[in-house]
């Protein structure tokens, strides 16, 4: 609540007899994008190879995010990483991981 007042607070003008200004699009609030490189990806999912994140990249099935590329590094955005695993959630399974037959 005390960030939603001091939005208020800033969006209001005494120049004007006290009437509320408009606010402008700079001045709202934006839920932050965090953006992971391919080393933070790969240990997010259990220390995966680069070869195995490139197999997933290209695994049209799979349907794992693709990343932006910014001066020729890959950036993941969490969040599109997250909700990929919340629909995978299901399977309880990643890709890649073998399923314990306990037959050796």
């Amino acid at each position: 609540m005390a960030a939603h007042s001091e939005f208020a607070e800033q969006t209001q003008t005494t120049s004007n007899g006290g009437s509320a200004a408009k606010p402008q699009a700079s001045d709202v609030p934006r839920p932050k994008c965090v953006y992971l490189k391919a080393m933070q990806v790969r240990e997010r999912y259990g220390g995966i190879s680069d070869m195995t994140l490139w197999r997933w990249l290209r695994d049209k099935e799979l349907g794992f995010p693709k990343p932006c590329r910014i001066n020729r590094m890959r950036y993941w955005n969490d969040s599109e990483l997250t909700e990929w695993e919340r629909v995978r959630r299901p399977t309880c399974q990643l890709p890649g991981q073998r399923k314990n037959s306990g037959d050796m």
